[in-house]
């Protein structure tokens, strides 16, 4: 997939790309979190997500995450508390235990700060 880049925006934006005709601003999670670009590797992927803008709009996204190699479909009621509650971490809610691995629930509107959702937002066209 080829992302175009947009000047001016904030880092973590990596630009945006053409699904099914329509642009999709992309988010790397890696720079987000971590303050680098995810690497290239195979099991690197853009996960697409729907949000809400500040307009009350729907708006699909993708993240861009360094390493995810399977996606599992999974019952609402496996989950459980993970006994950890922070707020530098609000946008964390409940896990799963997959096998020997515990993944989590990930709350995106939560971690996409207001600025952020305001440059997505003004991205938007008529259609």
């Amino acid at each position: 997939i080829k992302i175009e880049h947009v000047p001016r925006v904030d880092a973590c934006i990596s630009g945006i790309f053409n699904y099914r005709g329509t642009p999709v601003p992309v988010i790397d999670l890696c720079m987000f979190f971590e303050n680098r670009q995810c690497s290239n590797h195979l099991s690197s992927r853009i996960i697409l997500t729907q949000i809400k803008t500040p307009d009350g709009n729907d708006r699909v996204i993708g993240l861009i995450a360094e390493s995810m190699t399977e996606v599992i479909k999974c019952d609402a009621r496996d989950f459980s508390s993970s006994g950890i509650k922070s707020d530098k971490a609000a946008f964390l809610h409940h896990v799963y235990q997959y096998g020997d691995e515990i993944l989590q629930i990930i709350d995106v509107m939560k971690i996409i700060p207001d600025s952020i959702n305001q440059q997505l937002n003004a991205t938007e066209t008529s259609q």
